[in-house]
């Protein structure tokens, strides 16, 4: 209810609903930052700049937040302390039994090859290898040792650039790798 005074005295009105609630409940957005701030902050204790970590650290802070007080309302006792109930949480997410399953037999599965295709390739004049990138050089042939040290080459596999490498080494590494 709200009120306005005008010449003929005090007025009284009906704030709308979404007015109402914003006056009635805002301190709770307080109360809930004060609890999310405190002792330790989740977006404070990640550094992070991206803009994606940010929103995920503040929507786990406020996810853990509401938890706690929502554990606390359906218990009928004071919420936790913010540290201690992170403890309990984390416990029970690791104890959590409906995930219970043989750690120590599972196998991750094996990674598939993302470059199927070797084709010998030769670099082109005036470039050169920085690391696994093609830079542009001031030399017009520049050559490396090949990986087997056999001699020095401009050639490489295209699924493994800058790894320089022979005709032996190129052939010994197709068949490592169709060999799997």
């Amino acid at each position: 209810m709200g009120e306005h005074k005008n010449r003929d005295g005090v007025e009284a009105f009906q704030y709308p609903e979404v007015v109402h609630n914003h006056y009635q409940y805002r301190h709770q957005i307080d109360d809930h930052n004060n609890k999310r701030h405190q002792p330790i902050s989740l977006e404070v204790t990640w550094a992070t700049k991206t803009w994606e970590n940010r929103v995920f650290a503040y929507l786990l802070a406020t996810t853990e937040v509401n938890c706690n007080l929502a554990s606390s309302f359906f218990i009928g006792e004071p919420p936790l302390p913010s540290l201690s109930f992170r403890k309990e949480l984390a416990r029970e997410l690791l104890l959590n039994p409906y995930f219970n399953r043989n750690v120590a037999t599972d196998e991750r599965p094996k990674r598939k090859r993302t470059c199927c295709e070797h084709t010998f390739t030769t670099l082109r004049a005036y470039t050169k290898w920085q690391g696994s990138d093609i830079i542009p050089s001031s030399s017009i042939y520049p050559q490396r040792m090949c990986k087997g040290k056999h001699r020095k080459v401009r050639t490489y596999c295209s699924c493994s650039p800058g790894v320089v490498m022979c005709e032996e080494c190129y052939a010994q590494h197709k068949l490592e790798i169709d060999g799997q």
